[in-house]
């Protein structure tokens, strides 16, 4: 909102604005990065778009302005990640596991568990905002690029690195509403210059809008795990959040963090204790493998559900710490 205001007239408080809520939203989430970057873009294109004769550019010193404001609200963050680390972006993204196919990529519009009808519409929103770019050639329409421009980019991001969940997209997926909700618009224009609709008709003041609306609400709980504890704990403590997310994992993780000794070698099967253990000082393997020369070539063993003591567990001296929810927790002499 603020990138369009700025496109339209000189406000030093919405430059600042905008570069203040872009850089918290790079501090509260690695992926945001990106939004800096699209605002760099937008930058860009007002420039282009100037000396074709159409819009204003915004100036240097709101460029300026907006910098400021990113590097105020997410540079500490980063400095402090980079000396304390040794990175600014943790590797945490399992890019190995991306599904780089034209499937994935309409993933949203395919996935109706995750988004729904927004998926769908979104999807269409975005090849709508495409056509319109195209038919304001040489000029472009700005409306259609700014849209573009903040929400195509992420989305290719996350399919070439990170499509193994789709919930990653809900960070910029409000971009994609706004596409889709451009498309219903131009198809109720275009309805109702042929006559099939009326402009002030209970249909297209009450009857669409609710049906949008209503249709939103399971999309909006699909997408959010474990609702119905938020709503009944919204101040829970962080260990709790932990212990409804993870379940079971979690007591193994807790006991992980503050008991093993510093170097310790743990092997497990599942992702999820990789992202909880990965700061803590210990030497992790995921692997699938749960034959007695890897177990024991380890210091901890973590058994998920379904897994068997394995009949030589004894033999080798397997010594069972902690068991929670079927997991299950091994020490390796």
């Amino acid at each position: 909102i603020f990138a369009w205001r700025l496109s339209r007239r000189s406000s030093a408080i919405v430059a600042a604005l905008a570069g203040l809520l872009a850089g918290l939203a790079a501090f509260t989430k690695n992926g945001a990065l990106l939004i800096p970057a699209a605002l760099t873009g937008w930058v860009i294109f007002t420039q282009w778009r100037r000396g074709t004769g159409a819009g204003r550019a915004i100036s240097g010193r709101e460029t300026a302005l907006i910098a400021g404001g990113v590097l105020v609200a997410a540079g500490p963050w980063y400095v402090h990640a980079l000396l304390a680390y040794g990175y600014l972006i943790p590797p945490t993204g399992w890019t190995g596991q991306a599904s780089r196919t034209l499937a994935m990529l309409l993933g949203p519009a395919l996935t109706p568990s995750h988004f729904l009808l927004g998926g769908v519409l979104g999807v269409a929103g975005a090849g709508w905002q495409a056509v319109r770019l195209w038919r304001a050639r040489p000029a472009l329409e700005p409306r259609a690029a700014l849209l573009l421009g903040f929400g195509v980019p992420f989305w290719l991001v996350w399919w070439l690195l990170f499509s193994y969940d789709l919930r990653f997209l809900l960070l910029i997926w409000g971009v994609f509403a706004v596409m889709g909700a451009d498309l219903l618009l131009a198809a109720a224009g275009w309805m109702i210059r042929q006559g099939w609709l009326a402009r002030t008709g209970w249909l297209m003041r009450v009857a669409l809008p609710l049906a949008v609306i209503l249709l939103a609400l399971p999309a909006a709980r699909m997408a959010v795990d474990h609702k119905p504890e938020i709503l009944q704990d919204p101040f829970m403590s962080d260990d709790a959040r932990h212990a409804v997310q993870l379940g079971g994992r979690w007591a193994v993780i807790r006991w992980l963090r503050t008991e093993a000794p510093p170097g310790s070698a743990v092997l497990f099967a599942e992702y999820h204790f990789y992202y909880a253990l990965m700061q803590a000082d210990l030497r992790l393997s995921q692997l699938d493998a749960a034959d007695r020369a890897t177990v024991t070539a380890h210091d901890y063993w973590i058994a998920g559900p379904g897994q068997p003591e394995p009949p030589w567990a004894a033999e080798a001296g397997l010594r069972e710490i902690l068991a929670a929810e079927g997991y299950r927790l091994y020490e390796v002499p």
